[in-house]
């Protein structure tokens, strides 16, 4: 019957999903699996579609993916589906006469709609992104910005400062001598690039997103070349409110002017961050010149709650300053934006172009993965 791409609905193919599971398993390849049950369709009025496939080989499974439909729009009101590819999986990670999988998958994504991107994947070295370029996707590092809280936890809980015997002993000293608080200190206040007035500015925590998400979406949207929509509908999906999700409103003199989403994680043996607890800032939106005052309440609100660390990826050049601006440093980041040749095209036409598109860690499996 040959290779076959199909919507992911059954327990029958979940049973083959399995299959291909253990298969994977037996070789040690387990840091991505696919679902082993069939997917929870959204309701019928969800703004956010999530499409899932298998990739068939009579009755075997032999890879799979997930194509996540948003609305988004362009910089001159242009709206469209953007398709956000998830990293897909194959066969081809255990057997080699599979290695042309990907780019089956690959064509048949495209196929799907002219505006797709691609988010997070790692690093540029890895065979999707490496796919992706073949293919003349365009690719960039969505910038990862950080600052430190708790110096002390920071320098003996990060694992890459935690690598060799050497790098152990020189953070341990830093971290029990006091001098790498006050170097940290210094590089943060170095990164601030002036003083910020906060007056008139508050904060308030959101219990429920409200219609003035929408106000601040429709004054907002025009500052961005390319953007998922983050207009109300959108956001009460992206970022729902519980005991680890934040939502932040920020006002000035009484009047919406930002928002902020962020998540609090009490990580334990991380491969990145160790134990520490770490505060993901998602995402945004906030009138011109109120996003670096809309960045350091949160960021305060956040060290409040207990943070040791805070964390970010931001695409747009205003976000990349603010963050910035309130004394963020910027990182090596393994955050990956590819795009598609129809989309990078498009957004390249667009005031401010590649500067002020709008990708975040919500765009994307970021909202749950750091």
């Amino acid at each position: 019957m040959g290779i076959r791409i199909e919507p992911y609905t059954s327990e029958e193919q979940a049973a083959a999903a399995r299959a291909f599971n253990q298969r994977l398993r037996a070789r040690n390849q387990t840091e991505y699996l696919l679902s082993e049950r069939p997917p929870i369709p959204e309701p019928a009025d969800s703004a956010i579609h999530n499409h899932f496939y298998l990739v068939r080989e009579d009755d075997a499974v032999r890879g799979g993916f997930l194509l996540a439909a948003f609305p988004a729009e362009f910089g001159d009101g242009q709206t469209t589906t953007a398709l956000n590819a998830r990293e897909p999986l194959s066969e081809a990670l255990i057997d080699p006469q599979y290695a042309l999988l990907g780019l089956r998958i690959l064509k048949f994504m495209e196929q799907q709609g002219p505006h797709l991107f691609a988010l997070g994947m790692g690093s540029e070295s890895r065979p999707f992104p490496r796919l992706l370029k073949s293919a003349r996707w365009s690719l960039r590092q969505v910038p990862f910005l950080f600052r430190v809280v708790r110096s002390r936890r920071f320098l003996l809980q990060l694992r890459t400062l935690r690598t060799t015997p050497a790098r152990r002993m020189l953070a341990n000293a830093a971290a029990f001598t006091g001098a790498g608080k006050a170097g940290i200190a210094l590089l943060q206040c170095r990164a601030a690039v002036a003083a910020l007035s906060l007056s008139g500015l508050s904060l308030e925590p959101v219990r429920a997103w409200g219609d003035w998400v929408d106000e601040l979406w429709e004054q907002c949207r025009r500052d961005c070349s390319f953007a998922v929509s983050r207009d109300l509908r959108n956001v009460r999906e992206l970022y729902p409110l519980d005991d680890r999700n934040r939502g932040y409103a920020v006002r000035h003199h009484g009047r919406p002017v930002g928002w902020i989403s962020a998540r609090l994680s009490h990580l334990r043996e991380h491969k990145y961050f160790g134990d520490l607890q770490v505060a993901t800032l998602m995402d945004g939106m906030a009138l011109a010149g109120f996003e670096r005052g809309s960045v350091a309440l949160a960021s305060r609100a956040l060290t409040r709650e207990g943070a040791d660390l805070l964390v970010t990826n931001q695409s747009h050049e205003r976000w990349v300053a603010a963050f910035r601006g309130a004394g963020y440093l910027g990182g090596p980041s393994n955050y990956i934006l590819a795009l598609s040749k129809r989309l990078a095209a498009d957004i390249a036409t667009q005031p401010g172009g590649f500067a002020r598109m709008h990708f975040t860690r919500g765009d994307s499996d970021g909202r749950g993965n750091l």
